[in-house]
């Protein structure tokens, strides 16, 4: 199966998230989150403006996220640093 998930581009919207410990967490729209959600495609979280988050388990949870002001985003992972 293939899933396409168009990227809106809309002014003044983050596309990333780093949290306090190094983490990034690829955002995404309302309409992208019910796209994958439905699709199962990946596990979809909560981001908290305290860095806490949680998985989005309910297709209903999404509209919910959205109109409390929180973020719906895929784990990225963790920056590592390199030394020169």
């Amino acid at each position: 199966m293939r899933v396409v998930v168009r990227v809106h581009s809309k002014q003044n919207y983050k596309y990333m998230k780093t949290t306090k410990d190094n983490f990034i967490w690829k955002l995404v729209t309302q309409e992208q989150a019910e796209i994958i959600f439905a699709s199962e495609l990946f596990d979809l979280y909560e981001l908290r403006d305290d860095d806490s988050e949680s998985m989005i388990e309910t297709f209903d949870e999404i509209k919910a996220i959205f109109e409390n002001g929180d973020s719906v985003g895929i784990e990225v992972g963790h920056i590592t640093k390199t030394e020169n």
